[in-house]
């Protein structure tokens, strides 16, 4: 959606990378049985290239209505973590580690045995104990998928599982 592109200047693996201006741009997927995490082990990684702080809170994954997202938070350029049960406008965490800005910086956050970790380049920045179920909403890239709060930069190798926690 809005002029969200595939960019061949900067990628990180692949020949190409989802570029994303900040302002509309984003990609999502229909709802599906598939993102059903319940309660179990997920994890959510990326590769980004931070662009820079446009509005505030820029998402890198939501879960869609009653779900969750890793995202940029404008305060520092720092990681964080909503869910829903942490309340709208709460994060379970937000003091993770700062990202570097215009630098590709491997993103993931991993939920195992009801404890959520964050990670930037496989270095733990936070963890906490995390009860929230998931349901089969949609999957936005990008965005928060009520609009609004939109990533600045590219995102490479995105990728979700559900039933494992890798890190």
């Amino acid at each position: 959606f809005g002029n969200a592109q595939l960019d061949t200047a900067q990628f990180k693996w692949t020949p190409s990378s989802l570029l994303l201006d900040g302002s509309g741009d984003y990609a999502t997927t229909p709802s599906s049985a598939d993102f059903a995490y319940g309660t179990g082990d997920f994890t959510w990684e990326a590769w980004i290239r931070y662009a820079g702080s446009v509005g505030t809170n820029g998402y890198v994954f939501d879960h869609g209505a009653n779900g969750g997202g890793l995202l940029v938070n404008n305060s520092g350029g720092r990681l964080a973590y909503y869910n829903t049960t942490t309340g709208v406008g709460s994060a379970l965490f937000s003091s993770g580690p700062a990202l570097t800005t215009n630098v590709w910086q491997h993103i993931a956050v991993a939920r195992q045995s009801g404890t959520t970790r964050l990670f930037l380049d496989g270095v733990l920045g936070a963890s906490a104990s995390d009860s929230h179920s998931f349901g089969s909403q949609i999957l936005s890239i990008g965005q928060f998928g009520g609009g609004g709060f939109n990533f600045n930069g590219h995102i490479d190798d995105a990728r979700l599982t559900k039933g494992v926690a890798r890190y």
